[in-house]
C-alpha cells in the first residue's frame, strides 16, 4: 500500500534552512516509510525561481511541488493579508461544509497525513521590538493549522518551535488550535515548556532535533573547483573563514553598526590571523546586506562572495571548507556545525533555538554570543576576537566534539520519522 503524505512547506525555495528542513524531513521518510508519496504545498510557489524547483527534482524526483491552497506570499504584506484571507475563507467554508455533510474534503482526501513545518519562530524574533509581518505570519500559520485540522485527517506539526507569543490574539488562539493536532515534534526544550504553560495537552508531543541536520552536502561538488575557481581560494592554503551575517537584529543594534562589526572582525581575521573570508547569505533578505559588509571591507584580494546562486547542498559544501564559521543565520549554523566545523554564532533572534539546539544539542553554548539589550560594541567585539582566536587554537578538539554530539542530534532528528510512521500505521 502506497501511502500518500503532503507537506506544508514554508521557503523551501528561496531560504536554504527552509530547505535543509524539508530535505531533512523528506530523508526521514524515506527511511522509515519506505512506500510513500510525498506533495510539497508551498506558500512561495509564485515568487519561486524555476531553477530552485528543479534543484530539489533533481535529488528528489518524485516529489510533486505545488501551489498552497490558501497560503501564499505575495509582494507586500496588504497583497499576501487581501490574498490569504479570500482563499483560506473559501477553503474553510467548503471543508466545514462538507465535515457536517460527513463528505470528503476534496483538499486533502487523498492523504493519509498531513504534515506542516510553518511553526519555526516566537512572534518576536528578539526584543521589545513589534514586527507585524511576524505577527501576521505567526497567526496565517496557526490559522493554516485550524484550517487543516478541519479535514479529519491526521496533522502534525513537525519539528517545530513555537512560541513564546506575546501577542495577545495569538496567546488565546495557540491552545485552542495545537490541541486540535494529532502530534507535535519539537525541535528544543524550551517549545515543550512552554506548551505545557499554555496547556496544550492532547496531542502527543515529543521532543526530537531539527530536520535539517539530515541534510548531507552534495558530495557530488567539487569543492576544490569551486574554491579555487568560483571564489579563488586556495583549500589547504591559509585559514578559511566563513561569515554569513543576517538581516535581522536586535534593535539595540543598528544595521549599519553591525555592517561595522562583521567589517572589524573581517579586517583582524584577515590582517591578524591571514585569513580568507567567505561571506554567505543564506536567504533572500540577507544578500544585499552581504553586499554592503563585502563593499566595506573592500579587500577583494582577501574575500569572496559565495553566489546565492548556489543550491542549498552546494552551499553546505562549500561551508564545509571552512576552518572557522561565524554566523548570525540559524540554519547556517546547523550546516556548519553538523559537518564539524568550528563555529561562532551570533544570536540577535529566537534566543530558545539557537540555545537549546546548538547551544545544549551540539553542546556550543560557550560559542554563542548573544545580541541583546546588554550589548555594547567595545566589549562584544573584544569577546568575539578572543573566542574566534581560541576556537581556531582548539578546532581540531572542537570538531571532535561537534561531530561526536551531532551524531546523536541526527538519530533525534530521524525520530521524526517513526513518530509519523507509528501514527499513521495506527490509523490505516
Amino acid at each position: 500500500m502506497v501511502l500518500k503524505v503532503a507537506i506544508l512547506d514554508t521557503n523551501a525555495l528561496e531560504n536554504k534552512g527552509s530547505y535543509g528542513r524539508l530535505v531533512g524531513l523528506l530523508r526521514a521518510l524515506d527511511f522509515t516509510l519506505p512506500n510513500h508519496e510525498v506533495t510539497v504545498y508551498h506558500r512561495y510557489y509564485d515568487k519561486a525561481k524555476k531553477e530552485r524547483i528543479e534543484d530539489l527534482k533533481k535529488y528528489h524526483p518524485k516529489v510533486e511541488i505545488k501551489r498552497h491552497p490558501w497560503y501564499n506570499e505575495k509582494g507586500s504584506l496588504i497583497a499576501t493579508t487581501m490574498a490569504y484571507v479570500t482563499s483560506f475563507s473559501a477553503c474553510a467554508l467548503k471543508q466545514a461544509y462538507n465535515r457536517i455533510r460527513s463528505e470528503k474534503t476534496s483538499l486533502f482526501s487523498d492523504f493519509d497525513v498531513i504534515i506542516d513545518l510553518n511553526l519555526i519562530e516566537p512572534d518576536r524574533f528578539n526584543d521589545k521590538k513589534i514586527d507585524l509581518v511576524n505577527v501576521f505570519g505567526q497567526l496565517f500559520a496557526l490559522l493554516s493549522i485550524w484550517n487543516t485540522a478541519l479535514s479529519n485527517k491526521e496533522v502534525i506539526i513537525c519539528s517545530a518551535t513555537i512560541g513564546p507569543y506575546k501577542n495577545p490574539v495569538l496567546r488565546f488562539l495557540a491552545p485552542r488550535i495545537l490541541n486540535n493536532v494529532s502530534l507535535i515534534s519539537l525541535r528544543e526544550e524550551f517549545s515543550r515548556d512552554y506548551l505545557e504553560s499554555i496547556e496544550v495537552k492532547r496531542p502527543k508531543i515529543q521532543v526530537t532535533a531539527d530536520l535539517a541536520f539530515l541534510m548531507e552536502s552534495d558530495n557530488k561538488v567539487d569543492c576544490n573547483r569551486v574554491s579555487s575557481k568560483v571564489l579563488d581560494v586556495e583549500a589547504g592554503g591559509n585559514a578559511i573563514v566563513g561569515i554569513c551575517p543576517a538581516a535581522m537584529m536586535n534593535s539595540r543594534l543598528s544595521e549599519d553598526e553591525y555592517i561595522r562589526l562583521i567589517s572589524d572582525v573581517s579586517e583582524f581575521l584577515i590582517k591578524d590571523v591571514g585569513a580568507k573570508v567567505l561571506y554567505i547569505a543564506n536567504t533572500f533578505q540577507d544578500v544585499g546586506l552581504v553586499e554592503k559588509i563585502y563593499q566595506t571591507v573592500n579587500n577583494p584580494g582577501k574575500s569572496r562572495i559565495v553566489p546565492f546562486s548556489s543550491s542549498a547542498t552546494e552551499t553546505k559544501a562549500v561551508i564545509g571548507l571552512c576552518d572557522l564559521f561565524i554566523c548570525s543565520r540559524f540554519h547556517a549554523l546547523v550546516a556548519s556545525t553538523s559537518m564539524g566545523i568550528p563555529s561562532i554564532g551570533l544570536v540577535s533572534y529566537s534566543y530558545n533555538k539557537f540555545h537549546g539546539i546548538i547551544g545544549k544539542m551540539m553542546g556550543q553554548e560557550e560559542y554563542l554570543l548573544d545580541i541583546d539589550q546588554t550589548f555594547d560594541y567595545g566589549v562584544f567585539f573584544k569577546e568575539l576576537r578572543l573566542k574566534s582566536e581560541k576556537i581556531l587554537h582548539d578546532r581540531e578538539s572542537v570538531r571532535v566534539n561537534l561531530l561526536e554530539n551531532c551524531a546523536s542530534t541526527k538519530k533525534q532528528a530521524l525520530v521524526n520519522g517513526y513518530l509519523i510512521k507509528d501514527l499513521v500505521l495506527a490509523n490505516v
